[in-house]
């Protein structure tokens, strides 16, 4: 999987949209589409762990100004709510998220934590890999098998 961020007229700093651009990816994979009612920022570690990010207070408010009543954010971010007016406290669901898991139970449509392991939502390219891998296997015994051959 390639994804690009090119450089565009939106200036772009930091890990903030991990939890982002993995939901798509699960929702690409998995064949589930993503609740078009939410938003959602932090920063995802290789073993799926959400952490804390900066500018909490101006992406909750821009979320609020675009509509959007349900925010995910990464838990260790739930102090900065303190910074935010009330209304927007009072108006808003927030989600306090630890996990990758549960951003793909709560942004992904028809999801259920049982049905969608990383392994099941990566199933058809795995298995593609190692039919791939069958293939290059079996053609490298032919090809040892031929110069036994030729060298008789």
């Amino acid at each position: 999987i390639h994804i690009h961020f090119p450089s565009g007229a939106i200036p772009k700093d930091g890990p903030s949209a991990g939890v982002t651009v993995s939901l798509v990816i699960a929702s690409v994979m998995a064949e589930r589409p993503i609740r078009n009612d939410i938003a959602m920022t932090g920063e995802v570690t290789l073993r799926g762990r959400v952490l804390s990010v900066g500018g909490i207070k101006e992406k909750i408010s821009a979320a609020y100004r675009a509509g959007i009543k349900t925010i995910m954010i990464p838990r260790e971010n739930k102090k900065d709510l303190k910074d935010l007016p009330a209304d927007i406290i009072k108006e808003t669901e927030f989600v306090f998220i630890d996990t990758i898991d549960e951003v793909f139970e709560k942004g992904l449509l028809d999801y259920t934590p049982s049905s969608y392991t990383l392994e099941k939502i990566f199933a058809k390219e795995i298995e593609k890999a190692k039919k791939k891998k069958k293939r290059k296997s079996h053609s490298r015994k032919i090809t040892a098998r031929s110069s036994r051959r030729n060298n008789r």
